[in-house]
């Protein structure tokens, strides 16, 4: 494994969290992540802010780009720059956070949170819609933004992510976009976020964008949260919301360092696995110590229901990306109830014959059910072959998981990871830093016995 400091842990002024991290091929990595100022005083919990550095922090996104399968890296240049109460031409500033990047062969998708005075758990609906049309930065592409909303702001690059255009999602319109009466569950326009990481875009072409929603009406006691999906078929000229993933019963709630209670299904990582199946892997709102896990076998439309996984997490988000088994030399045996991933020449010798089906998730996550450390590099396997299909909203099972590399014994928050066809490269908060940690096919066979 090979490691390296990507932003040193430990700064007075500054953190740098929440990456997003995608591969666009022949070794070009994209990197997009927060600079966050230190806070300062209680004025957080007033506003609304989930933790302290959360928006309405005038949180800044930065773009880092390599051209070596990550083993070196371009300066960052600011994408989205945050703005002080106080500082700005009106005295309120502006706040940048939680980025995820999607891409579709030819275009980088990103989107972008955006916050004035208020943050998740103390914003309002919509009362207007956004700026109509492109704008060349951020800030313009919110000129119609409530001071007490969240706005979801949605970038486009056709030149690989150095130059974008702008524009503000509609969350009325995508919550009641067109001819899908299943959508009728949204009785105002939602308020939620962008998951930072990554999305995917499908065999089909649909762009799949990961949200998180605060569900309305529950201000008193917990805050309830909801995962659903942001999707277009058009490549991203409009957009329409997904059924929200509900728990397989009623979970508990909690909170992460005095922050905010809250309860359901919280942030989430997607990989597409065995045909067009939509897997989903996510934080429990709860703080149960456990991910769940849910999948949807319509492109992010609706999901099974999130059951709990025996894999531990603090509370934390993760990354997860699609992989071929083969692409490391390795085959996934279903040997029922079983399913796992084995070397290639030794399933040959003990199995022979035909193995099962090829694609995989590589997932990363803090595997500590009370602190955000001990990361690991796991591997998400379905059953091949197994009948996908589920009454809607029923829980679905079989995921299973082989872990295969400890990436960090220590510090180890938010993470992405990208696959780049000969190296995993795995980007990770750490000690208010970021650090990477990247391993060859090769090494990942080496684990899997």
């Amino acid at each position: 494994m090979e490691r390296q400091i990507l932003y040193p842990s430990g700064q007075a002024d500054f953190s740098a969290r929440v990456p997003a991290l995608v591969h666009l091929g022949s070794g070009h990595l994209v990197l997009v992540h927060d600079l966050r100022p230190r806070p300062k005083g209680e004025h957080w919990r007033s506003s609304g802010g989930a933790l302290p550095d959360d928006l309405p922090n005038p949180n800044s996104v930065v773009v880092r780009h390599s051209y070596n399968h990550g083993s070196t890296w371009d300066d960052a240049q600011i994408l989205a720059e945050g703005v002080a109460r106080g500082y700005s031409l009106d005295g309120i500033g502006c706040g940048y956070s939680d980025p995820s990047l999607i891409w579709d062969g030819s275009k980088l998708h990103l989107f972008i949170t955006a916050s004035r005075l208020t943050g998740l758990f103390g914003a309002k609906p919509a009362l207007q819609a956004p700026a109509p049309g492109w704008h060349e930065t951020p800030a313009a592409a919110l000129a119609k933004q409530g001071d007490e909303e969240l706005a979801l702001l949605y970038g486009v690059s056709r030149d690989n992510g150095y130059t974008w255009r702008w524009r503000q999602i509609d969350m009325a319109a995508a919550a009641t976009n067109g001819k899908r009466s299943w959508r009728t569950n949204f009785k105002v326009a939602p308020c939620g976020f962008s998951v930072s990481g990554h999305g995917v875009c499908l065999n089909s072409g649909r762009l799949v964008q990961p949200l998180v929603l605060r569900v309305e009406g529950s201000s008193e006691g917990a805050q309830q949260l909801q995962a659903c999906c942001l999707l277009s078929d058009d490549g991203g000229q409009s957009w329409f919301l997904g059924q929200p993933c509900q728990q397989t019963q009623e979970g508990q709630t909690g909170s992460l360092a005095g922050g905010t209670a809250t309860s359901g299904v919280d942030e989430f990582c997607i990989a597409q696995v065995n045909a067009d199946v939509l897997l989903l892997s996510a934080r429990d709102a709860g703080y149960s110590g456990q991910r769940l896990s849910a999948v949807s076998v319509n492109g992010g439309v609706s999901w099974s229901k999130a059951s709990p996984d025996p894999v531990a997490d603090p509370g934390c988000n993760a990354g997860m990306v699609s992989v071929r088994a083969s692409e490391f030399g390795l085959v996934i045996v279903s040997d029922q109830p079983h399913v796992f991933l084995m070397q290639s020449e030794l399933y040959n010798t003990v199995y022979g014959g035909r193995h099962a089906d090829d694609r995989f998730a590589l997932l990363t996550n803090a595997f500590d059910a009370r602190q955000r450390r001990n990361g690991w590099l796991e591997a998400v396997l379905l059953p091949p072959g197994a009948d996908y299909g589920y009454a809607e909203g029923e829980e679905y099972g079989p995921v299973r998981y082989q872990f295969l590399v400890e990436l960090e014994p220590g510090s180890f928050g938010y993470s992405d990871v990208a696959w780049t066809d000969r190296t995993v490269v795995v980007v990770y908060e750490s000690e208010g830093g970021l650090k990477q940690v990247s391993l060859s096919a090769g090494e990942v066979r080496q684990r899997v016995v």
